[in-house]
């Protein structure tokens, strides 16, 4: 159920939307269309607009989570004593717990989230486990907040950590926890948790399939990703998987059809066309090579369902699409 919006804080945010475009976004997630709307006294008032619409959205009721995303979550917790604001849940209402990072979880279809926290031995760990759907929204969210330096974990199907933070992804869940205090525990802490909190989750420890496409020669090691939604900011292309080689970065924008895949490829010419410049690239058949002032240069061509794109190419690209092709389907 969506939270109910006091009709004069939905009127003055309707108002913003068209106004201020980014509140565009933070309405639909009260399901809200904007109305044309253009107020005609200036930035100032339409500032104080966009903090009267917050303060009442603010006030409304929180959004609810299904009874069996809920349930499904609650029995995930490892603790029931010694608790802190637990169980709490989120749903479209998440920026009210993290305000300014709710929209990567909207982005990857989260469906609901239980939040908690922990007080033992003098650190308090907080734990978040996030409902994502399906393995690939959990390991996208997961993959978008990992960097390949970070510390790796042997738990759920991919796990790593810092001093004092631990995030793992196992199914369709995507796991946080963070832990502070006066002693040292924590991260002994969190692991313990975490192990808890995996084997309740039992299934899933696996990577998404469509990684295997990614070559291993010259992979760094994990460097991979899902982006659901505009790779690599192109909005007309669908979700991808990458992968870094050194310097540079290869996407597979997945299509629904060949023929889908080959119209993203003559796209991303027209793009580079309009920007820069693009010309055949004479190492792969069908290959163009595309290059501009911010976004460097790029090969990319179409292959089966699939648009290819190679980001910062080396001198010599031709082993690593070589390597591509021989998994990659016509």
């Amino acid at each position: 159920m969506r939270p109910v919006i006091p009709s004069e804080a939905r009127n003055l945010a309707l108002d913003l939307a068209e106004a201020r475009k980014d509140g565009a976004r933070f309405l639909a997630s009260f399901g809200m269309t904007a109305r044309v709307f253009q107020h005609p006294e200036g930035d100032d008032v339409r500032t104080w607009i966009w903090l009267i619409a917050l303060t009442a959205l603010a006030q409304a009721p929180p959004a609810s989570v299904p009874a069996e995303v809920e349930a499904r979550l609650r029995q995930l917790l490892p603790f029931t004593e010694n608790t802190k604001d637990c169980p709490r849940f989120y749903s479209s209402d998440l920026y009210r717990y993290i305000e300014g990072g709710a929209q990567a979880f909207e982005t990857y279809d989260m469906v609901g989230m239980v939040h908690c926290r922990h007080q033992a031995g003098g650190v308090e760990t907080i734990v978040d486990i996030y409902d994502m759907g399906e393995l690939l929204n959990a390991f996208g969210v997961y993959s978008s907040e990992r960097a390949p330096d970070q510390r790796f974990l042997d738990i759920g199907a991919e796990a790593n950590a810092t001093d004092f933070t631990l995030n793992f992804f196992q199914g369709r869940y995507y796991v946080k926890l963070s832990a502070f205090g006066e002693t040292t525990g924590g991260g002994a802490s969190m692991e313990s948790l975490a192990k808890v909190i995996e084997q309740r989750i039992g299934a899933g420890k696996t990577m998404p399939a469509g990684l295997s496409l990614l070559p291993r020669d010259g992979l760094t090691p994990h460097s991979e990703k899902y982006v659901k939604r505009a790779p690599l900011g192109h909005q007309f292309l669908g979700a991808a998987y990458m992968g870094s080689y050194g310097t540079a970065l290869l996407a597979l924008a997945e299509a629904s059809s060949a023929a889908q895949a080959k119209e993203w490829a003559e796209l991303l010419a027209g793009h580079f066309r309009d920007t820069g410049k693009v010309a055949t690239w004479p190492g792969v058949p069908g290959a163009r090579r595309g290059w501009n002032d911010f976004e460097g240069e790029w090969l990319f061509l179409p292959r089966g369902r699939y648009t290819v794109i190679l980001t910062g190419p080396p001198p010599h690209p031709e082993k690593l699409l070589e390597n591509l092709f021989s998994k990659l389907p016509q």
